[in-house]
């Protein structure tokens, strides 16, 4: 009997179909507190400069936000929605439809992401530029593209002057279009190099009521009109970001270039990079230029001390999509990631850096090391020895010996390099004893608190002064709107009180997609949508996440205060992408995926018995 049941169970543990029941029931326990309201399963990927940009979303009214996507392909033609995204009276009570669909003629293309631009949401395709209403889903024209080469860039902006688009041409210059909102005709088109003078093309810009504003590859930020494209300023960004304080900060001669611009009211934010400062210096940094109504040359409201300016955390570059940063004018502060300065200096007075070197190396050094007494002596050998200089080679003493030095002076000598020695001694223990030295493996790491880490940052508009840091890793860029501020972390999408940065709620699902989206905020910072699902390997998936409804205790309660404090979790109300097995529990499991499970418990007792 003992041997017939050891049999059954060996034959249990290795049933295929038990380990498919233990994992749809370990993923139905994990996928408990999700619902999902919208599946959306789209057959390509964006692009990468679409990866950048967070999602279109426009103004409904009545606390409603707008959010216009591609959603669907069907056997003629593209759907594009638009989901309506509603706040409740409470910041948790978000609710989510879709409010219409539009048809779109399926041809040798995909689509290019939905963008907000001149009130419209726009996007290319099969060489035409089309624009729909984000109230209805009306088109409201359909244009051929400008560009000649590639597809257009579209310049995201609240001002409805124009259309703003950016060409890439063969000649590596940029051509800036703006068409008319009404009806999709070409208003002006003026070349980058002809307004610089040089060749250079576009890497950033903005809107502005009456002007469009954007950065070459150089140091120079240009204001066009958006009557008719003239010149109404250009400014030289370089002398005013190395040059903060009484002197040139070291290194400005490498020149500097900007790289990302944004607009928050009539103040222009600016971030540069100069690319011959070293880690520790600070790379990038930023700077606030306030706009003029008249809309003559800005000026400076503030810009980076050399003490402020920043460096990216480890893992990230100056092409990582988590480098944009996020800016909201009615909080008054802009976010991005930085990373902790690493010491100055040790005790020694010599920069800290990261020493590597062989784990056998370090150990053998620390052995063989003479004591205090022995160095002494043969300091004292090799002061005597020295003190006469060496004949060149083939050559001969022909005036005898050199004469010693005197007792005094090799004694001085002594003296002064033994408590030299000693301070150096004495100054290498306050900083073992500080950052103790830590190996891994075959080498000798940093010590704690020499390597710098991530941080997310807020900073006044107005001033360029730290508001507050948060250590988080970076995933995605931030998003800010409404009081709060979000962005996707190893740990899933945070939501922050954006003048503390305190956490407001999180869907606590890991990212496992390779391509960090910017997640978008909607429902007055209760529901934040991601268009790369967080528990996808999918690019092509589109998620929103909503702040949980949260019971509070009784009236009286001593945990009233925790628990109204405390982070809540997130529910996706619309998911996008491949179908996961975590979905096939939870309040939404269907019907058909209890039926799974139950057959595949079947499977498992009649491979028993």
């Amino acid at each position: 009997m003992a041997c017939r049941s050891a049999v059954a169970l060996k034959r249990l543990v290795n049933s295929p179909a038990v380990v498919a029941v233990l994992l749809g029931f370990i993923t139905c326990a994990a996928a408990a507190s999700f619902e999902t309201k919208l599946s959306l399963v789209l057959p390509w990927s964006d692009t990468q400069d679409s990866q950048r940009a967070p999602a279109a979303v426009f103004d409904g009214g009545d606390s409603t936000n707008v959010l216009v996507a591609v959603a669907g392909l069907t056997s003629i033609s593209w759907e594009v929605a638009g989901f309506a995204v509603t706040a409740g009276p409470a910041s948790a009570q978000v609710g989510v439809s879709r409010a219409w669909t539009t048809q779109l003629p399926m041809g040798g293309s995909i689509p290019t992401a939905v963008a907000a631009a001149g009130g419209l949401a726009v996007l290319e395709l099969d060489g035409r530029v089309m624009a729909l209403q984000p109230r209805d889903g009306g088109l409201a024209w359909n244009a051929s593209s400008p560009c000649t080469l590639g597809r257009p860039r579209f310049v995201s902006a609240r001002s409805q002057d124009a259309v703003y688009l950016i060409c890439q041409e063969l000649s590596g210059d940029s051509t800036l279009i703006a068409l008319h909102p009404a009806n999709g005709t070409t208003a002006w088109a003026i070349s980058s190099s002809s307004v610089a003078q040089a060749l250079v093309p576009v890497r950033a810009a903005t809107a502005a009521p009456g002007a469009l504003i954007y950065a070459d590859v150089g140091s120079n930020v240009t204001a066009l009109s958006a009557a008719d494209g003239a010149l109404l300023w250009q400014l030289d960004i370089g002398p005013l970001a190395l040059s903060a304080g009484p002197a040139a900060l070291p290194g400005s001669q490498q020149g500097t270039s900007v790289t990302h611009l944004e607009l928050a009211g009539d103040v222009l934010l600016v971030r540069e990079y100069a690319a011959g400062l070293s880690f520790s210096a600070g790379p990038f940094s930023y700077l606030a230029l306030k706009l003029s109504a008249s809309r003559g040359p800005p000026s400076l409201l503030w810009s980076s001390a050399p003490a402020q300016r920043d460096r990216l955390p480890l893992g990230l570059t100056e092409a990582s999509p988590a480098v944009p940063p996020a800016v909201c004018a009615k909080d008054g502060l802009f976010y991005y990631w930085s990373a902790t300065a690493p010491p100055a200096q040790s005790p020694l007075g010599a920069p800290v850096e990261p020493q590597w070197m062989p784990e056998a190396t370090a150990a053998g050094a620390a052995a063989g090391a003479p004591s205090p007494a022995a160095q002494r002596r043969l300091l004292a050998e090799g002061l005597a020895a020295g003190a006469a200089p060496s004949p060149a080679p083939g050559a001969s003493n022909a005036t005898g010996p050199a004469p010693s030095a005197s007792p005094a002076a090799t004694a001085a000598a002594v003296n002064a390099a033994s408590a030299a020695a000693a301070a150096q001694a004495a100054a290498q223990a306050v900083l073992a004893a500080a950052v103790p030295m830590q190996t891994q493996g075959l080498g000798v790491v940093a010590p704690e608190g020499v390597l710098p880490t991530p941080v997310l940052k807020a900073r006044s508009l107005r001033t360029g002064e730290v508001v507050w840091t948060a250590p988080l890793q970076p995933v995605s860029a931030p998003s800010a709107a409404a009081g709060s501020v979000a962005v996707v972390t190893p740990d899933g999408l945070q939501v922050l009180d954006a003048a503390s940065g305190a956490p407001r709620w999180a869907a606590g699902q890991h990212p496992l997609g390779i391509y960090p989206y910017t997640p978008t905020l909607l429902g007055n910072g209760g529901a934040a949508a991601v268009r790369n699902c967080l528990d996808t390997l999918a690019s092509n998936s589109l998620c929103i996440y909503s702040q949980a409804p949260q019971e509070l205790p009784a009236p009286g309660d001593d945990g009233q205060a925790e628990a109204a404090s405390a982070p809540t979790s997130g529910v996706p109300l619309a998911t996008g992408g491949w179908p996961l097995l975590g979905q096939l529990g939870g309040p939404a499991a269907t019907a058909t995926a209890r039926l799974l499970l139950v057959a595949a418990a079947g499977a498992a007792l009649i491979l028993l018995f």
